[in-house]
Formats: C-alpha cells, structure tokens, sequence
C-alpha cells in the first residue's frame, strides 16, 4: 500500500540528491577524487595531527555553547565583524535553508543567475517560494539588466554565487553593488570559494543592509567532512534567522577544530596560494591539449569545454581509469562540458596524461 498520501503534497518534484558514480570509488586502490572541489592541497596527516589534539581537550558528553558562541566569537575577531552579525551552521547548505525559511514564505519569489548551485532552487521550493532563473551572459558575468528586470513586488532575495560554481569567474563588484542599489532585496552573495579568489564584498557590509555575505570551511580548509559554514549580515537579520535555526546544529568537534585551525591560518593561506598556482598549470596544461577549452578561473576549479569530443565518452573513459569529475549535463550554458577540481601536482598529472590518451583515442 501507498504510503504517498502522508507525504507532503508537492514532495514529488522534489529529487533525491545522488553524487554520480559514487558507488564506483572503492573499485580502486587510488581513486581520484576531483569532482567536489575539496581541497587536496591540505595534507590530511597534518590535519589529523590538529584534530587529534581538539579531541583530547574536549568533552564530548557536554552540549555545545547555543549558536556555537565561542566559534561566534573567535570569527568576529578573525573577521573584524561584529558577533551579533554571524551565523554558524552545520554546512553552508544549513546556512542557505536557514535563511530561506527565515525571509520566504509561501509566494515569494528569489531571483538568481543560471548557471549556480543547485541548493538555491532546493531551498525556496521547499520554502513554498517561486525559483526565478536569470541566464548569465555567455561571458558568464552577470546580466544586471535582466536581474533587475526579473524584480517585482514579490521578489524576496537575491543570490548570487560569487566566485560561481560551475563557472569558476568571480563576479564584478560593481554588478553586485548595482544589485543592492537598485533592487530594493535582500541580496545574498555565496563567497564559499572566496579565499581563491582576488576580493570580497564581505567589506560592504557596512555599507549596505540588504546584504548577507555567506562563507564556508568546506573548501579552502579543507573541511568538507566536518560541515561547517556560517553567514554574516546586519544583526537584525542575523537575530531573526537564529530565531529559525536549532541552537544545538553544530557539534562541538567541529566548533573546536574550527577555532584550532584558524590559529594556524598561514598554512591555510599557503595551501590555497600552492592551490591557484596548480590551478593555472592545469589551466595552461589543458589549454595545450586539441578541443578542451578550460575557462579562466578564480575557484579551485576549472570549467572544462570538450570541443571534439562528448563529454560522456570522455567522462566514461575518466572513470574507469578511476577518476572521477563532475558532470554539468542539466545546466545552462554548459554544453559538452566537465568541471574538474584542482588536486595536488601527482594528482593533475595523472589527470593530464589520461586525457591526452582519451583525446587521442
């Protein structure tokens, strides 16, 4: 017997989220892992060395601090940004339906730009709100104009994915302050990649109080197993989404090695600078291979054109050489297209030699 009539209505137009092949990554000694962006330029035994000691200096049968406030605090001070205007969360994904569920209701409408993270879209139909998808131009900067014309009195929030994942450009911050000038919304800019990138809009927040600036420790920390993220906005939005969120999300591990890990931001700073420097190796390494065109970047990935070739076949050919790259089959101007995350320089190498044999196949 159906049990369809306990669920909530709408439920089937709602998809199971599925990280492709994933199955497939223990039929290898080695696999390589380059379809998710983590960053591999953290050295795991280094990392473990820390988090042996975080553990030893806890105790695990306590509940965290209510919205992670010592966390809360050592960001302010690392950020120069007030604690009343942080948010913490378990993952940047937490973050992202925390405010959903803070700003939408049933009606409104959130514009963002196509391609970006799909999470977006997840959160507003689950909000009850209306997904409204504004094509980027095929330079993949904003188009502004459109952006703005897409607002109307039932636009609530804004999102932008800055730098964008899959496109890897960050986008012009005078598009995104045209945005908070003239569309009146809430405009939330997605900076998870920011720390391989060459700015920020995280300075306007003074500026201008429609804008929530949001961060994760996925990426450049290398932290993409212990969920964390968090939002900064003014401290009336941050007090009402917190009203939204469960003061326990975040487990007091991650809190902990958060707080270690940012004592040692100079690793951090070193691994993300050798990051961008394989980044445009592996860019000018694939610009040398005939019909792959990479796109310029500014994340720790490269968005990968295949111009002689289907992406699928070369796809199947990546894996069963056990190496696993992501698949942009359903978005928007990215025909024929991979992204591919930037490894360490065994790991690029790998990834070079086995295309140059696909391409010659």
């Amino acid at each position: 017997m159906s049990q369809r009539k306990y669920a909530r209505r709408d439920i089937g137009t709602f998809d199971l989220y599925t990280r492709k092949n994933y199955e497939k990554f223990q039929d290898f000694n080695e696999p390589l892992l380059l379809d998710h962006n983590e960053n591999w330029l953290i050295d795991a035994e280094w990392q473990r060395e820390l988090l042996k000691k975080v553990l030893e200096s806890l105790d695990i049968r306590r509940y965290p601090a209510p919205y992670s406030l010592e966390l809360t605090r050592t960001l302010s001070n690392f950020l120069h940004v007030k604690e009343e205007k942080i948010l913490v969360g378990n993952g940047l994904d937490d973050v992202i339906d925390i405010l959903t569920r803070t700003f939408i209701e049933k009606g409104d409408e959130v514009i963002t730009h196509v391609p970006t993270f799909g999470h977006y879209k997840t959160t507003t139909m689950l909000a009850g709100g209306k997904f409204v998808p504004v094509l980027l131009k095929e330079s993949f900067d904003l188009d502004v104009e459109e952006m703005l014309a897409a607002v109307d009195e039932k636009t609530k929030l804004i999102f932008l994915c800055s730098p964008n994942n899959p496109t890897g450009n960050q986008f012009k911050k005078s598009d995104v302050e045209a945005l908070l000038q003239e569309s009146g919304k809430i405009v939330v800019v997605d900076e998870a990649y920011v720390d391989f990138a060459k700015d920020t809009v995280l300075d306007l927040i003074k500026k201008y109080q429609n804008l929530i600036v949001l961060r994760s420790f996925s990426k450049s920390f290398g932290f993409a197993g212990l969920r964390l993220g968090f939002s900064v906005a003014n401290e009336e939005f941050t007090a009402y989404m917190k009203k939204i969120q469960h003061p326990y999300s975040v487990g007091i591990f991650s809190q902990a090695a958060v707080e270690e890990f940012l004592k040692h931001w100079d690793y951090v700073e070193n691994a993300v600078a050798r990051s961008n420097e394989e980044r445009e190796k592996l860019y000018s390494e694939l610009s040398e291979i005939n019909g792959v065109k990479p796109y310029p970047s500014d994340a720790n990935f490269l968005l990968t054109r295949f111009e002689t070739i289907d992406k699928n076949i070369a796809n199947e050919r990546f894996v069963k050489q056990g190496i696993f790259v992501k698949d942009l089959q359903k978005q928007p101007l990215c025909e024929n297209c991979l992204r591919i995350s930037v490894g360490t320089p065994s790991m690029n190498r790998r990834l070079i030699a086995t295309l140059r044999l696909i391409i010659k196949d």
